[in-house]
Parts: C-alpha cells; sequence; structure tokens
C-alpha cells in the first residue's frame, strides 16, 4: 500500500473500521466499514475532505 492506503488504513482501524480491496471491471474498488457510532462521528470529516477535494481538482 502506499503512504495515502496506509494513512486511510490507520484512521479507519482507529475508529473500529476495517477497509478492504475487491476487484471490479475496471479497477480495484475501496471499500470501508464503520459503526454507526463511528461513522456518525466521521461524517463531518468526510463532508470536508469532499469540500477540499472539489476545491483542488
Amino acid at each position: 500500500m502506499g503512504i495515502g492506503l496506509t494513512l486511510s488504513r490507520s484512521i479507519i482501524e482507529n475508529h473500529q473500521g476495517y477497509l478492504w480491496v475487491c476487484q471490479g471491471e475496471s479497477g480495484a474498488i475501496f471499500n470501508i466499514s464503520l459503526s454507526a457510532q463511528e461513522r456518525a462521528k466521521c461524517i463531518w470529516w468526510w463532508w470536508c475532505f469532499k469540500k477540499y477535494a472539489e476545491k483542488n481538482n
């Protein structure tokens, strides 16, 4: 894994979640699983990340 996936996995595991990859038709599909309680904590961070990515693409 590159630094991005290593960092992502570390963050997800610190929230008692899981990160795994599956083969898709046109490439890899990355999946995460978080409990509802942990997911609620992460929604705000995800929204911030999404807005940052939209602004910088």
